[in-house]
């Protein structure tokens, strides 16, 4: 057995040295014949980091060849690390127990299948949420094992102290005790914590029984994991076995390192020497990692910050000893207005470090927003940086089309996720890009925006066919859908009833591989790319994953699958910028930069905020023996420690996330308190000025508000009555209209809103109106309106498929119904005085030379019995004009229907005739569901319609003026299809506007 050393050879190399390149230096340094380099290991905290020191190495070495030192991560030590016959005497578990590690997926959905079957004997509830908690059930055996905490110390927690609900979850962690082993043991795995756990363990023992005869380093580790802490002792123990801190502080005073708290920085540290039976003032320097003036002031000013509260009084006492200008100088703090502006101002500093050749600068973050948003805005400039959180695999460009073609099938083809899916970048059906792009164009154009936000593939393929009909040459569209809805079809029948998982699963994976198919076949579009391979290993492991669940409910298929492709992330292979990366605080120990960045400085992001566990409560996690929220943030403030350490650092927070104020980090509030004592306010650097000149917009010239004269040929000589007032008011919109020819599209996806519910009462009122307008109202009049308004709004509101808020806002078919009983009312009185009523008819007035025809469809007309007047009547269901604008002509639409009336320009009315009344029903549903707007009595009528036609006939007259051009005006029409076109609100802030306006 081995026997404990004298004294463990410990050292440390201060915060803010380049810690990879010390130890390479000394090693190499070090290194002689008879101790061969290849036959030192060294461990290492994580991968990255590994990486890190091989470069270190090559980098010292060069330009001579080196065989590097075995490195290895400590999560990282397998069967491979431990040599030949590793398993031969040592005590515990023998090699014939240990098995690989379960993969991730794998995992999960063995895990949600456990979860599932609890809940369906306990409470019932959906896969997807046994899903959700399977995850966190995932995170939870990950912290159980790391810790070295068994599911048989369950039965430590005492039951009657908790709540009824917290016994009833440890009831189920007791099922997940007595099976989750049996679970692993038949698919031959181990979770991949245990078995690192064991490996750790089993190396302890194995150098334990038989200490190495080279030398073992464990470099920059804190020992926060037990079984690694134990790895640890055993190493400080060997005769070569040595051990290397980062950034031990020792100018903390006595009194206060024997007050630590855990959620100091040095807490971690202190327990891995209390761990070696080391004192802290036996660690030694690393040779070569002397620091310098500044570096000490940087340590002891960065020491004073972490103080602990129970030493805190003697602020005052040892504030003034430290040369604060000294641990100032390089150490900066960025305070943005909002992330947005933090993350411009981190990408300027990263990208003016480029500026100097071989200058290396990282951006040390937890926020994983604020890291995508550098990365994005370093492309501004063609740089890509390497970023160790790397992207979510679901957010890939082949996931998001896997994602969206589930997505579209659980909606059953509803239009906006139709649209979502076929204009996926690498969608192409097996035709060429250009053709399928051209092919979902024109069903866009032709279908997609014609049919509402809940219509499904049965609504949408109906749609398709009515504009066939309509449109002859679209029969290639409707050719083109068809193969669409056949591949689609699978998929929306398996997710339509209880399906077989793995049926499920491979019908999603063919009908994608089938959208992606390009013009030449194969899978290549899918599959191309990096992040491609990657989805496609993940549908095999989630394919055979999946098989074990049996039949599952369709509908919970999307969950699911999200559930399994959330928490793999995926990093580029080439590409990125060889001196800028990305780290979060756990990558960035032991790698060094010349500009080190710590941004998201601000509580819930760095430290992070305390996230509840569905499966333990604080007080559980507490007795289990589980990292506490004191214990994290004492590991952050570590990380910060390191990063603030460095000679050019820069601290960074935002004020506002997302719109809302934030609370700075706990260390920088605690750095303004100490700089506040000695007078000593943190310098600012100019990167936020920089980034708000870099995106501030140029300046510029406002152009002159469009005005337009086209040739007399080209302007319009035919209108519509509704479009007389904008042709009064708004000039440039009958110019963009009727000349130019363009015309608002409806909005994908639309719901339907006051202007949809105006067009279903007046279809209602004008097919009855129709019906019986010569004839008496018939006995059930009530009860065929009725009909009638059921039929029109189930094309807007289909019955079995309710939006609840679009029902809730509009309540369609309640205002229907009192409108209904207001117009029976009305048209039981009207009918006793008219001799005739004809509901929306069309008519037309020609006048004036050139000619100019007018157009109108009147909602109602009637004929009175005895004077054989005519009352021209508009439904609305909005705004109705005040009577004062109809009079004068303002609001010309109304009278000048009457104008086309007297002049016998409805072919169904009598040739001639008199308007006596212009009258507006209001329907609005509510109250009374309908009231009479204003009316104008015979005399008022005529000179109403003499003043419409007078400004109609003058504008008219204006306009056959070729330099008369159409001009915008400030004061648009309400919801103008044209305002932005016109710019209006540019030129009217602008101040160039016509000043009689």
């Amino acid at each position: 057995m081995l026997e404990p050393a004298e004294r463990p050879m410990v050292w440390t190399i201060p915060a803010g040295l380049p810690f990879a390149r010390r130890l390479a230096s000394e090693l190499l340094r070090r290194a002689h014949p008879s101790t061969d380099l290849a036959d030192t290991t060294i461990l290492v905290p994580t991968n990255r980091a590994a990486r890190t020191l091989s470069r270190a190495f090559a980098l010292a070495a060069h330009p001579r060849a080196l065989l590097l030192p075995r490195i290895t991560p400590l999560g990282e030590v397998g069967e491979e690390e431990l040599g030949p016959g590793w398993d031969d005497g040592v005590p515990g578990p023998s090699m014939a127990e240990l098995r690989p590690a379960i993969g991730h997926v794998h995992r999960k959905l063995l895990l949600t299948r456990l979860v599932a079957s609890m809940r369906r004997e306990r409470a019932g509830g959906a896969l997807a949420e046994a899903a959700r908690l399977a995850s966190e059930l995932s995170t939870l055996l990950d912290a159980l094992q790391i810790q070295d905490v068994q599911l048989a110390d369950l039965e430590t927690l005492v039951d009657e102290d908790l709540a009824e609900h917290w016994q009833e979850t440890l009831q189920f962690l007791e099922i997940l005790r007595d099976h989750w082993p049996r679970i692993l043991a038949e698919a031959g795995c181990m979770d991949p914590a245990a078995r690192r756990t064991w490996l750790l363990r089993r190396q302890a023992a194995l150098w334990e029984r038989s200490p190495p005869g080279s030398p073992v380093i464990v470099a920059g580790s804190t020992g926060s994991i037990p079984a690694a802490r134990a790895l640890i002792s055993t190493v400080a123990k060997l005769p070569h076995g040595e051990v290397v801190l980062a950034g031990l502080d020792r100018t903390v005073d006595a009194e206060s390192w024997e007050t630590l708290s855990e959620s100091h920085p040095q807490f971690g540290l202190k327990k891995l020497l209390e761990t070696l039976g080391s004192d802290r003032a036996q660690v030694r320097d690393w040779p070569g990692s002397e620091s310098t003036p500044k570096a000490v002031a940087r340590t002891r000013l960065l020491a004073e910050v972490m103080r602990p509260a129970a030493t805190s009084h003697r602020w005052p006492e040892t504030v003034p000893q430290i040369d604060v200008d000294a641990g100032l100088d390089g150490l900066q703090v960025i305070e943005a207005r909002d992330s947005v502006e933090e993350a411009g101002a981190i990408a300027v500093l990263m990208r003016e470090a480029l500026e100097t050749p071989g200058k290396t600068a990282a951006l040390v973050t937890s926020d994983r927003e604020l890291a995508s948003r550098v990365r994005t805005t370093l492309r501004r400039w063609n740089v890509e940086v390497d970023d160790s959180g790397g992207e979510p695999l679901g957010n890939s460009s082949a996931a998001v089309l896997f994602r969206l073609a589930i997505r579209a099938a659980a909606s059953n083809g509803r239009p906006l996720d139709l649209l979502a899916l076929l204009k996926h970048p690498r969608a192409t059906g097996g035709d060429s890009r250009q053709t399928f792009m051209a092919n979902v164009r024109a069903f866009e154009h032709h279908v997609v925006r014609r049919v509402f936000a809940w219509h499904e593939l049965p609504d949408v393929e109906a749609e398709l066919r009515r504009q066939v009909e309509r449109r002859p040459r679209l029969a290639g569209l409707e050719r083109w859908f068809g193969e669409f809805r056949e591949r689609f079809a699978p998929l929306r029948k398996a997710l339509a009833a209880t399906t077989d998982a793995g049926a499920i699963v491979a019908a999603h994976r063919a009908f994608t591989e089938w959208l992606a198919t390009p013009a030449d076949g194969g899978t290549d579009g899918l599959y191309a790319d990096h992040s491609g391979e990657r989805v496609q290993r993940f549908f095999r492991d989630f394919e055979a994953a999946a098989r074990p669940l049996g039949p599952i409910p369709g509908s919970e298929y999307p969950a699911l699958f999200d559930e399994a492709l959330s928490g793999i992330a995926i990093y580029p292979r080439i590409g990125t910028h060889p001196r800028l990366s990305i780290l979060s605080p756990l990558e960035a120990r032991l790698v060094s930069a010349d500009r080190v960045i710590a941004g998201g400085l601000v509580e819930g992001s760095w430290p992070r905020r305390a996230t509840p566990n569905p499966w333990l409560s604080r007080t559980m996690q507490t007795g289990l023996g589980l990292l506490t929220d004191a214990h994290r943030a004492g590991m952050g403030a570590h990380d910060f420690v390191d990063a603030a350490s460095v000679p050019e650092a820069f601290l960074c927070f935002a004020r506002k996330t997302r719109g809302n104020p934030t609370i700075r980090s706990r260390w920088l509030t605690r750095l303004n308190t100490v700089l506040r004592a000695a007078d000593r306010p943190p310098s600012a650097p100019p990167a936020i000025g920089l980034w708000q000149q870099l995106t501030a917009p140029p300046a510029y010239r406002p152009l002159p508000r469009p005005q337009f004269a086209p040739p007399l040929s080209v302007r319009p000589r035919r209108l519509s009555v509704t479009q007389v007032r904008t042709f009064l008011k708004e000039p440039y919109a009958t110019y963009a209209r009727h000349v130019l020819g363009l015309r608002a599209l409806d909005r994908p996806g639309r719901r339907p809103g006051l202007a949809e519910f105006g067009n279903a009462v007046h279809e209602v009122l004008e097919r009855f109106t129709q019906e019986y307008g010569e004839s008496s109202l018939p006995d059930d009049a009530a009860a065929r309106l009725h009909a009638l308004g059921e039929e029109v709004l189930a094309r807007f509101q289909p019955a079995d498929r309710q939006d609840e808020r679009w029902w809730e806002r509009f309540t369609w078919a309640h205002r229907l119904d009192a409108i209904v009983r207001w117009f029976l009312l009305q048209e039981r009185r009207h009918r006793k005085h008219v001799a005739a009523v004809w509901g929306e008819t069309s008519g037309e007035y020609t006048f004036g030379n050139p000619p100019f025809t007018l157009v109108a469809r009147a909602d109602r007309i009637e004929v009175g019995r005895t004077d054989r007047k005519m009352t021209i009547v508009d439904y609305k269901t909005g705004l109705v004009p005040k009577k004062m604008d109809v009079a004068s002509g303002a609001e010309p639409q109304l009278p000048l229907a009457g104008v086309i009336a007297e002049a016998g320009g409805f072919p169904d009315l009598p040739a001639e005739g008199t308007v006596g009344r212009l009258v507006y029903w209001k329907l609005t549903g509510r109250r009374d569901g309908g009231e009479y707007g204003p009316a104008l009595r015979p005399a008022e009528t005529s000179a109403a319609l003499a003043a419409s036609l007078d400004r109609l006939t003058a504008l008219v007259r204006e306009f056959e003026d070729p330099e008369t051009a159409y001009t915008a005006t400030h004061d648009p029409e309400p919801y103008s299809d044209y305002a932005a076109l016109a710019r209006t609100h540019e030129w009217t802030l602008a101040g160039l506007r016509d000043p009689d306006e």
